[in-house]
């Protein structure tokens, strides 16, 4: 970067600016000076010269300090835009979460229908299977019952067929000796 020199005229006083900055520019610059002091001498016409020169500078020093504040207000904003930008894209992200979670509840609770429902039929057979096996108990305590019924019958008609048997036993005996008498 090579320095430039730029001849500039301001209230009528030549002046070289040297920079790297581009001649166009540094004359616009001096031209816009140029003009403010014009402009101060005309509503001030009793300034002298280095009045109206401290004056035109107290002008631009507040126009900058404004710009500044401006520009920290700005990036403030952007500052606060960035966060509230993070923050609503911590919101996209909690809902899409959350529309995950809710597609999770429902399945969940779809699953838990169809359980309660496998559950339901499952007490219903159990329930059913219960009653069947009442049913079949009250069969096996009917049929028990028979069987002592149908064993003291046996053991009744066992003890007649002996009680038979011994008097066949007797009248046999009674036959033998009539039939040995005669």
């Amino acid at each position: 970067m090579t320095d430039k020199r730029v001849e500039v005229k301001i209230k009528d006083m030549s002046f070289y600016v040297v920079g790297d900055e581009n001649a166009a520019y540094i004359k616009r610059l001096a031209s816009n000076l140029n003009s403010r002091l014009n402009e101060i001498e005309r509503k001030n016409y009793r300034l002298n010269q280095i009045e109206s020169t401290i004056l035109t500078a107290l002008n631009i020093l507040d126009e900058l300090e404004k710009e500044r504040e401006n520009k920290a207000d700005l990036q403030s904003i952007s500052g606060d835009q960035k966060a509230v930008a993070e923050k609503i894209n911590e919101l996209k992200e909690l809902r899409k979460g959350f529309s995950e979670k809710e597609k999770e509840n429902k399945q969940l609770k779809d699953n838990l229908i169809s359980l309660s429902n496998k559950l339901k039929k499952a007490n219903d057979d159990i329930t059913k299977k219960t009653s069947e096996n009442f049913q079949k108990n009250d069969k096996i305590v009917a049929l028990n019952k028979e069987i002592e019924d149908l064993k003291k019958t046996k053991e009744s008609l066992q003890g007649q067929n002996q009680e038979a048997q011994k008097k066949i036993i007797d009248l046999n005996r009674e036959l033998e000796s009539i039939y040995n008498e005669k």
